[in-house]
């Protein structure tokens, strides 16, 4: 594709070029029909846990978002990017496609291929509670937080599932130096070193973790022989990376140089898809980046790549009239090949009319 048709193709947000996932539709889909037969066999609790789920993915609102959710240099997560974890709206969906290296165990775990990620992440308002009891963890984080729980397709058995439970991120999710974590944080802190790289700096915070479907994570006890404390850090772990979806949507979310554009399903596709009793597609937001690139200099001979998107820190500014201006966080280098996949993104072309690069 040239940078003229690239650049042409951006003026309308419903330009086929952008792929949508569709990932909750065909989710709720999958989910229904199972709670439908757990009902039936006699597993009434366990159905009801999965028909909220599927309340939720009904209601949230739908973001899409490159593979792996890759919008930001990982190694440089901390402080600055927790601060940010403020959902856009109550309920949220993230979607993203995952082609990683395989890891085929962790925690002792056999795991399952999984391509297709959804972070289903709700905050608090007006006593809201889609699971019986998640809101617990308010006892001791009275300050509120983001719950996140996991929605998965399992490549193997061509479906999608959802984990026991979740992970919750407190307002205040700052520890001290000298913090011990319990013991199932612990193991899974273990458990993620021995199953590869991590970060060069790991970033510690607070969490905990929350029930979705009881009955599934009494037969993940069950499996782990009654250990609570591997269990639980199992429920951890199969979350960890919807953690830092959210957590790194939620950054870009709160840049200024971030907007969003709405991308609407095919009404005749939607039509023929209740005609034959589907769940009908969604409208999705994409993330349409400002185009910041500065001008191409001349090199200096140097060899130092230009690094990943990476957010830029809020800041106070002081303007030579001695007014002083509070400048929200960027995103910079959103317009590398390092940081932008093109199905995913939609890029502003710059003020001066010239098509981006």
């Amino acid at each position: 594709m040239t940078t003229d048709n690239f650049a042409s193709q951006l003026a309308d947000p419903n330009e086929q070029f952008i792929q949508p996932s569709n990932y909750c539709a065909h989710a709720i889909e999958d989910l229904r029909e199972r709670a439908n037969t757990l009902r039936v066999t006699g597993y009434v609790g366990f159905a009801q846990g999965l028909e909220a789920v599927i309340d939720l993915l009904t209601v949230a609102v739908k973001f899409m978002l490159p593979n792996r959710a890759e919008l930001l240099d990982r190694d440089g997560m901390g402080d600055t990017h927790l601060e940010l974890l403020r959902l856009p709206f109550q309920v949220v969906a993230f979607e993203a496609p995952w082609i990683t290296d395989v890891i085929s165990e962790m925690n002792g775990y056999e795991l399952s291929t999984s391509t297709r990620r959804i972070a289903l992440c709700w905050e608090l308002k007006d006593g809201f509670e889609p699971f019986e009891g998640c809101n617990r963890v308010l006892d001791e984080n009275p300050e509120g937080g983001v719950f996140v729980l996991p929605v998965y397709y399992v490549d193997k058995e061509r479906g999608w599932s959802v984990a026991a439970g979740g992970t919750f991120i407190p307002r205040e999710f700052r520890v001290s130096e000298d913090f011990v974590s319990p013991e199932w944080a612990q193991l899974a802190e273990s458990a993620v070193r021995q199953a590869g790289p991590v970060p060069k700096t790991p970033y510690r915070f607070l969490s905990t973790t929350f029930l979705a479907l009881p009955e599934m994570f009494q037969a993940m006890l069950a499996s782990a022989r009654g250990d609570l404390t591997r269990a639980t850090a199992q429920l951890q772990l199969d979350s960890r990376d919807e953690v830092m979806m959210v957590t790194q949507a939620c950054c870009v979310l709160n840049c200024a140089n971030v907007e969003t554009r709405d991308f609407l399903p095919n009404p005749r596709l939607n039509a023929a898809r209740l005609a034959k009793g589907k769940q009908p597609f969604f409208t999705y937001k994409v993330l349409q980046l400002e185009d910041t690139t500065p001008a191409k200099s001349v090199s200096a001979g140097g060899t130092h790549a230009a690094p990943r998107a990476h957010l830029r820190r809020g800041h106070i500014r002081h303007l030579a009239s001695g007014r002083d201006v509070w400048v929200r966080n960027t995103l910079v280098n959103a317009g590398t090949s390092a940081g932008v996949v093109v199905k995913d993104y939609r890029l502003s072309p710059p003020d001066d009319g010239k098509a981006p690069l």
